[in-house]
């Protein structure tokens, strides 16, 4: 349970969260505030497949979104197919462990069924001894990559990411450090 009083009430959050972690199955609530209630369920069928779905519901709004999902994991792979709101979203994914631990290249198709909209992101991921870069270009041609330094391991992380967006000719960079103390 996590909450944070504030002198305007207005300010105050809350969120109470209960997991369920079986041989086979895990299960999760979460109440927040809103309030919000969101819930989720994951069994596995086959020691590769897993099935399940997640629900999300806005008291206030008087309405929420569900989406049903599946996940296959096999020797050096893993893919997941997902299907929300009502059927106007469905996501696809596509994960390949070249090397496993160090590298990895990623596929994600987003698609509107009913409209036909998509957006496609390829990626790769490659882990270092002291550093990690990642890598992604989408269907629009925006090109994005971090790269994450440990300067000195388990204390100081240098930052750097950049953006390129040909199309909308647009360039940006950035850098920064993290501190874990």
């Amino acid at each position: 349970m996590i909450a944070s009083l504030q002198p305007n009430a207005a300010k105050d959050t809350y969120q109470v969260d209960a997991e369920r972690h079986g041989r086979d199955h895990s299960l999760t609530f979460r109440l927040s505030k809103g309030p919000q209630l969101y819930a989720s369920y994951l069994q596995s069928i086959t020691p590769g497949l897993a099935l399940g779905g997640d629900t999300l519901f806005d008291f206030a709004e008087g309405g929420g979104v569900f989406s049903l999902g599946g996940k296959y994991t096999g020797p050096d792979w893993v893919g997941v197919a997902m299907l929300a709101q009502y059927g106007q979203i469905c996501l696809l994914q596509y994960i390949k462990h070249v090397s496993p631990g160090r590298m990895a290249l990623v596929a994600d198709l987003v698609l509107n069924p009913l409209t036909l909209d998509s957006q496609t992101v390829l990626g790769a991921e490659v882990n270092m001894k002291q550093s990690r870069f990642l890598t992604t270009v989408d269907n629009g041609g925006k090109i994005a990559a971090l790269l994450e330094a440990r300067v000195v391991p388990n204390a100081v992380t240098l930052l750097l990411s950049g953006e390129v967006d040909g199309v909308k000719d647009e360039y940006k960079f950035g850098y920064g450090f993290q501190l874990n103390l």
